[in-house]
């Protein structure tokens, strides 16, 4: 560290330290430069560079999902229904899906679906999903799930998209017997659930909890999953996803035998980059 000071300097140092205990240690604060680094006669090292700030997220794309976006962003995808039984409508400022199963067949679940046109990347910057959900059961919500699907290209669409061989799934899920839900986050790769949150049930949370309007923000990156929501703890899966890029569904799902029940969406956000 001392390379480039004059012999006289030194001598100078050496005397007027011989009356002096020894100083303390200096203590590593980021400000010490290394010790190859060279230090010019008569001035101070340099300060470090400062660190480069994070890049900031930029706006992919953004949807009222209403009317005229629906018609030439997405396209309906649905199993084991008849377009009669997958109603939607635009109404207070979000799209409600729904979706009739009275006529199905027993045991089997439909899916009101809508797959989104752009492909979403995450193998180089991170990609942010930001969505309010609308849970709008008020009476009997058993088997009926309300959420987002990541799918990559190249799935069946005639099939159930939860159950592609890999995908990321955000939903609420009802918990019977009344309108209560839980949220679960699940991840699927070879056709099995390899990771999933269920916010701790069967442990605690069994009856569900009571849910309005919720707003998610779900990041997904080549090697980890973050997922907030308002009043909740974050979740953080230091995991990779599996598949690198995939299409964004939203869905509304039921089992047999229920009547005419709805899920809502609104203020689709779609960024690029690190969000803070």
């Amino acid at each position: 560290m001392f390379i480039g000071w004059s012999r006289t300097s030194c001598l100078l140092l050496v005397a007027a330290c011989q009356n002096q205990s020894a100083p303390e240690p200096a203590r590593d604060l980021g400000l010490v430069p290394p010790l190859d680094a060279a230090v010019a006669v008569g001035t101070q090292p340099a300060p470090p560079a400062a660190a480069k700030p994070a890049s900031s997220a930029v706006l992919l794309f953004e949807d009222p999902l209403s009317g005229p976006s629906l018609s030439k962003l997405w396209t309906s995808r649905l199993t084991h229904l008849e377009p009669g039984e997958a109603p939607q409508r635009f109404e207070a400022s979000a799209l409600r899906m729904g979706l009739d199963t009275l006529k199905r067949k027993p045991g089997e679940m439909s899916v009101n679906g809508l797959v989104h046109r752009e492909v979403l990347d995450w193998s180089e910057d991170p990609i942010t999903i930001r969505v309010a959900m609308d849970w709008l059961e008020k009476k009997n919500a058993s088997y009926l799930s309300v959420g987002l699907l990541l799918v990559p290209e190249g799935f069946d669409l005639a099939s159930d998209p939860r159950l592609a061989e890999r995908n990321l799934a955000l939903f609420f899920a009802g918990v019977p017997p009344g309108a209560q839900a839980r949220r679960v986050m699940r991840l699927r790769k070879a056709k099995s659930t390899v990771w999933e949150d269920l916010e701790g049930w069967p442990e605690r949370g069994k009856e569900g909890r009571s849910i309005g309007r919720v707003e998610v923000e779900l990041t997904i990156s080549d090697d980890a999953l973050r997922l907030r929501e308002s009043g909740r703890p974050d979740v953080l899966v230091k995991r990779p996803v599996g598949f690198s890029s995939g299409r964004l569904i939203l869905f509304v799902a039921s089992q047999s035998n229920a009547p005419l029940r709805w899920g809502g969406f609104s203020s689709l956000r779609v960024l690029r980059g690190l969000v803070d």
